[in-house]
């Protein structure tokens, strides 16, 4: 069952399940605070970005928030917990936010994806296509301040300078048609 988090209960789930799912490698301070900055726009009536919560057995196991804006979608934030995963949940709450984009007059649904996630393999059964892909570098400053900087020819010095982590991300676009809804 899929909801959007439009009531305060659903919402405080969706909020839970954000903390649940990003604790482990942004920390739990920062995960909190983070969920809690974006709830603020969750709360608003004037704003174009909805968070979905997944539940299993009335149990919220996942959530994903959808960007729209005129006839594209963006799919952000796109988080099953791990106990969860490859059992299909998965699977069918990004069909369903497909069907959602489909209802808001969207053509193009995307989202971007990193090294890391593990979810390619469904992204594709769903229909989306990858058409892009940047590798950046993360400097971390002493004061803890982030700058993302893409890697290209001339970016190759900064790699023995500072603290670095390089991640590449990836364009994955579906084009809404009958066929993918």
């Amino acid at each position: 069952m899929i909801h959007k988090a439009d009531e305060y209960e659903i919402l405080t789930a969706g909020i839970n399940v954000d903390i649940l799912a990003n604790q482990q490698h942004m920390g739990e301070d920062f995960a909190k605070r983070r969920i809690e900055r974006k709830s603020e726009v969750y709360r608003s009536t004037d704003t174009n970005l909805d968070l979905f919560v997944c539940y299993a057995d009335n149990k919220p196991i996942g959530n994903c928030e959808l960007l729209h804006n005129d006839n594209i979608v963006k799919i952000e934030d796109f988080d099953i917990l791990t106990d969860y995963q490859r059992k299909g949940y998965g699977t069918q709450f990004l069909k369903f936010l497909l069907e959602e984009a489909h209802k808001y007059g969207s053509e193009i649904a995307y989202l971007v994806t990193d090294q890391e996630d593990s979810a390619k393999e469904m992204y594709t059964k769903c229909g989306f296509s990858k058409v892009g892909e940047n590798t950046f570098i993360c400097l971390i400053s002493n004061n803890n301040a982030i700058i993302w900087l893409p890697i290209n020819n001339h970016s190759h010095h900064l790699l023995s300078k500072h603290n670095k982590k390089i991640t590449s991300y990836e364009v994955i676009l579906s084009l809404l048609t009958k066929s993918t809804v």
